[in-house]
């Protein structure tokens, strides 16, 4: 029975560890820009070139060079790993990711595609300020602020176009569940800071919608 359980723990840790990966912070703009795009139809405004180019983008400015420098400074000794355990070793990678979010806000506006995206951009710069500030006192959970600031940018957008996609909406509210679970089973972070995490990213983006609509 104490082997089954142990074997049942291990697994959970491997499905976590993939979750935590698959569901990076980093990884949740581009993932956001492409439900925009899908589900609710805003790719149709566009040609398939453009609408490349800005996908392209996106992946570049806020996952592929925050990355690089991220592994760049770890690589210099200035972060501890990769997975930014330690609360100090933060940061620094979330500065760069500030200034990269509004970099793609800024450049994402030239393409005249999906107005909503650039409002959740800037909203997700505003977001790092913030989580860059409490990260100073407190460990946050960074993936549950940006599961939530994905979660309301779908919900506002559902609300002013009066376009419902229950299936994203959803999909988001479980893939959020599933973050949150994975975080916990890996030992990241305390309950309190998964669920702040949470309602502080969902907070903040739904407040910048209603500020801009």
């Amino acid at each position: 029975m104490i082997l089954v359980r142990t074997k049942l723990y291990e697994l959970e840790k491997r499905i976590a560890g993939v979750i935590s990966v698959g569901f990076h912070p980093l990884v949740i703009p581009s993932l956001t820009l492409y439900i925009l795009l899908r589900q609710y139809g805003l790719h149709q405004t566009a040609g398939t070139e453009k609408l490349w180019l800005l996908l392209g983008l996106v992946l570049v400015t806020t996952l592929l060079l925050p990355s690089v420098m991220i592994w760049l400074m770890m690589k210099a000794g200035l972060v501890g790993s990769l997975s930014l355990k330690r609360r100090e070793d933060r940061m620094g990678p979330v500065l760069i990711t500030a200034v990269f979010f509004y970099l793609t806000y800024y450049l994402a506006r030239q393409f005249e595609i999906a107005p909503e995206f650039y409002v959740y951009m800037l909203g997700a710069t505003l977001l790092a300020i913030v989580s860059l500030l409490i990260t100073i006192y407190w460990k946050i959970s960074l993936h549950m602020v940006a599961a939530g600031g994905s979660t309301a940018a779908f919900a506002e957008y559902a609300i002013l176009s009066g376009k419902i996609m229950p299936e994203a909406l959803i999909a988001c509210v479980v893939a959020s569940g599933l973050i949150g679970f994975a975080r916990l089973r890996l030992s990241a972070h305390k309950p309190a800071e998964v669920y702040g995490g949470y309602l502080l990213g969902f907070g903040i983006i739904w407040a910048v919608y209603l500020l801009i609509k």
